[in-house]
């Protein structure tokens, strides 16, 4: 999940429970004793016993004055368990402007980060790099993509970029010209820029997208589609019950068993729960803002982030 999208703005937490059951215990307010970075923070990703860190930072610090300093750009990893840096493992560098990394998804044993930049360790890498996890080795795929602010690793090593239009790139970086890129557009009377912002797999292996969209390559599909992860084209499914004016998805999270496909919405301002088998919704939660992020927290409760009163 792209935490990016609720540590700019102030974050604002609630629970929703899946049935009526004792509420869950919340987190400790007090911190554990790891290191962190001196920007904002757009996303992680866990692999294996490593948290990776996205965003727009250049140090990775123990405390937040004085004590130990290690330089980064964009790119940082922390051990689980010890919340200190990782032996030995190299931290890519991005660069360019005011380069930031988005979005994390690791997948096939590559780690993949998209965002704003130019250039990863000095080699040319245009807004989508792939990552060894075990060593953080700058892999040689290079997809030279548009700003990314949502990836997708494949299980082949491949990979689902989105913003402003989702392409598939294979394992050297090359585009999939099999997978028909999807160009998001909106309504005239919409104040949403086109957007895709989000992208998850389904159980049976199509590929959600959300984002600020009423048509994907001119076929009618508003907010989340589900695409065929091969041709890339938007299956006949669509969400029920009613949208609102200038929605705009911003985070999906999938829960299979459940049969439940959960989203954040702005624009609109909800949160909701739709059925991964047909689009039909289950509840919706209003909010006086947007919904930005949206989470499982324990067996039966999510959690819903942003920056909503």
């Amino acid at each position: 999940m792209q935490v990016g999208r609720l540590a700019a703005l102030g974050t604002i937490l609630f629970l929703l429970a899946f049935a009526a059951e004792p509420a869950l215990a919340l987190p400790a307010e007090a911190p554990d004793d790891t290191w962190m970075v001196n920007g904002p923070v757009r996303s992680l990703e866990r692999v294996g016993s490593t948290i990776w860190i996205g965003g727009n930072f250049t140090r990775l610090r123990s405390s937040a004055s004085g004590g130990s300093e290690i330089a980064v750009r964009g790119i940082a990893a922390l051990d689980v368990t010890t919340g200190a840096p990782v032996a030995g493992l190299h931290l890519p560098k991005v660069a360019g402007g005011a380069a930031t990394v988005f979005d994390l998804d690791a997948g096939g044993g590559v780690l993949y980060a998209g965002g704003r930049f130019d250039s990863v360790d000095g080699s040319a890498r245009r807004n989508l790099v792939a990552i060894d996890p075990a060593d953080g080795r700058v892999l040689p795929f290079s997809a030279k993509a548009p700003t990314t602010f949502a990836v997708l690793a494949d299980a082949d090593g491949g990979a689902y970029a989105g913003k402003p239009h989702l392409r598939r790139s294979t394992a050297s970086g090359a585009r999939d010209h099999g997978f028909e890129s999807q160009v998001p557009t909106v309504s005239p009377s919409s104040s949403n820029g086109p957007a895709i912002l989000d992208v998850a797999f389904a159980p049976d292996g199509d590929v959600f997208v959300t984002g600020a969209f009423d048509f994907l390559n001119g076929e009618q599909h508003r907010v989340i589609a589900k695409l065929d992860p091969d041709s890339g084209e938007p299956r006949s499914w669509a969400l029920g019950g009613a949208l609102g004016t200038n929605p705009r998805g911003i985070d999906l999270f999938v829960d299979a068993g459940r049969d439940a496909l959960f989203a954040a919405v702005g624009g609109s301002d909800f949160a909701a729960r739709y059925r991964i088998s047909n689009g039909a919704l289950v509840w919706k939660i209003d909010t006086s803002g947007a919904a930005q992020g949206i989470a499982p927290f324990g067996a039966d409760r999510v959690v819903v982030g942003g920056h909503f009163k």
